[in-house]
């Protein structure tokens, strides 16, 4: 079986301190990726959470001129309707995304790549990630301090952008996620399209999946090396 995608979900702050996603439900998922971009104010730089009392995996922080981008994620965790995921504390301006995959296995990160930049350009590369295995799961974020209404991000190589998280002034930065499901293992290094003048940050990550169900020459399936009449 292939990884797929059981729900995404996104959020901006509105007081610029904190922000709570609308709740969806995750049955189903055993992989919960989260992205967070805002601009560090004290102690840890804010405080991730969710409905469900899981503990995230914050294995990255990626700063650049006082802003943080924080891609977390959560294995195996309680999962059901109306989970909601926090982030606050330490921050100002923050936004949030995420999204609930299912096939991930045990220790599921295998890879991951970032970049930064605060020049004018329009493109920014996230870094090539090179999976070690077939089946994987791709995803990467983005995060700027552009607020405008009108920003849309795009990416190339292949990848399934979900909603863009606008930001608004005064109150949250923007920014989006996107992923791909390889069948086979393959370096990649996508480009956000970005609004340029800001600041940018984005990082992916690559996740190992459950191997794919085969059919033998005698015609009988193989899955996770068993094979089934």
């Amino acid at each position: 079986m292939a990884y797929s995608l059981i729900t995404s979900t996104l959020a901006k702050s509105t007081n610029s301190t904190d922000v709570t996603t609308p709740g969806v439900d995750t049955t189903g998922a055993n992989l919960i990726v989260v992205g967070t971009f805002s601009l560090y104010s004290s102690g840890d730089g804010g405080v991730l959470s969710d409905s469900k009392s899981n503990t995230p995996y914050v294995t990255t922080e990626d700063a650049v001129s006082g802003r943080q981008l924080f891609m977390s994620y959560f294995f195996n965790p309680s999962v059901g309707a109306s989970h909601t995921w926090t982030f606050g504390s330490g921050c100002l301006f923050p936004m949030i995304l995420v999204a609930a995959f299912y096939e991930a296995v045990t220790s599921p990160l295998d890879d991951q790549s970032s970049a930064t930049t605060t020049s004018s350009g329009t493109t920014l590369q996230t870094g090539q990630v090179d999976p070690t295995e077939d089946n994987e799961l791709l995803v990467t974020v983005v995060g700027s301090t552009d607020v405008s209404a009108t920003g849309v991000y795009a990416i190339d190589g292949g990848f399934t952008k979900l909603s863009d998280n606008t930001g608004t002034s005064g109150a949250a930065y923007s920014g989006s996620m996107a992923y791909l499901i390889q069948t086979s293992a393959a370096s990649a290094n996508p480009t956000w399209t970005v609004e340029a003048g800001h600041v940018v940050a984005t990082r992916i990550k690559t996740f190992k999946g459950t191997a794919a169900a085969v059919v033998n020459n005698y015609g009988k399936l193989i899955f996770r090396n068993r094979e089934y009449v």
